[in-house]
């Protein structure tokens, strides 16, 4: 997705993934510039929902 996050008209921000790191954190990706980070669930970011058809 982030190789195709202009075609997909997403801004560069962080979106939360589906991924767990702990109990109280979570994976993001930052779509600036690709990178992954572990962050606590309690920050606000962006949700990407997707669908499989």
């Amino acid at each position: 997705m982030y190789y195709n996050k202009y075609a997909l008209a997403l801004s560069s921000v962080n979106y939360w993934t589906s991924s767990e790191a702990s109990t109280t954190t979570a994976f993001m990706i930052n779509f600036n510039n690709g990178t992954t980070s572990s962050i606590s669930k309690t920050i606000y970011n962006y949700v990407l929902p997707i669908r499989k058809f």
